[in-house]
């Protein structure tokens, strides 16, 4: 799993350009806020990449 840092609004912006139908197809794009303090999100954080397969075409 390719994690990207948000650091900046416009990519935010360029996520959603993404998102949006390109040549007739939606694009899924997956945003997780994760907090490093809370031991729900590192469950979680931890549930998602162990799940995750690396053939899903989610950026």
């Amino acid at each position: 799993m390719l994690w990207h840092q948000l650091t900046d609004l416009s990519q935010l912006q360029h996520l959603k350009e993404i998102s949006q139908e390109q040549s007739g197809k939606l694009r899924a794009v997956l945003i997780f806020k994760h907090s490093t303090r809370c031991s729900i999100s590192n469950m979680a954080l931890n549930r998602l990449e162990s799940k995750w397969k690396d053939t899903d075409d989610i950026p």
